[in-house]
Formats: structure tokens, sequence, C-alpha cells
């Protein structure tokens, strides 16, 4: 068992732990990771935008219901925040169930060891 233990130890040494090839790993991860948090970056901006719009209807329903205009057990009420709540909400636990974890897997960025 020694010995397969030894092969194995040097065969990993030669082919996965060369300097060169642990260049390009960290190379390629710190390449996916700048690219991942740009895709953050973008996805969080477009959440906020979509949350600001959908808090402004959701106000401006509401100033409806407050002045009159609109009661608030009216159906076409409970349809129009339905409609209001979902583009929001959905694009979040959209994200979330693509990735759970809010990782994504990362093997296929480093390619095979």
């Amino acid at each position: 068992m020694d010995k397969l233990d030894e092969i194995v130890i040097s065969e990993v040494t030669a082919h996965v732990l060369q300097p060169g090839r642990l260049y390009q790993l960290l190379e390629a991860y710190l390449k996916f990771a700048g690219q991942r948090a740009d895709r953050d970056r973008e996805h969080i901006s477009r959440m906020r935008q979509d949350h600001k719009e959908a808090e402004a209807g959701i106000a401006r329903l509401l100033a409806l219901v407050e002045k009159g205009l609109m009661d608030a057990d009216d159906p076409a009420m409970r349809e129009r925040l339905v409609g209001l709540w979902n583009p929001t909400c959905r694009s979040f636990f959209c994200s979330r169930m693509a990735h759970p974890t809010g990782f994504e897997p990362v093997t296929s960025a480093f390619g095979a060891i």
C-alpha cells in the first residue's frame, strides 16, 4: 500500500502541483471570480431598480385607495398588487433556485485537473 501511495503522490506532484499549473488554476479562478462579481453587481442593480418600480406602483395604488378612487377589496386591486409583487420577487427567487447556496459550480472554469 505504501508503494501505491508513493506512486499516487508522485503523479499528483508531477502533474497537478507544478508551479505553472497552479498559476493557471489561480489565474482561471481570479478571472472567473471577477466575471462573477460583475454579473452579481449588474443583477443587484437590476433588482434594486425593479424593487423601486414595484414600491412606486404600490404607493400609487395605496394613494388611489386613500383617495377613495379604488376599493381595497376590489379584485382589480389584488391583481395589480400581485402584478407588482411578482416580477421583483420572481427575479430574486429564480436566482436563488438556480444556485440555492449562492455559489455556482466552478469546476467548468478550471477544466480537468
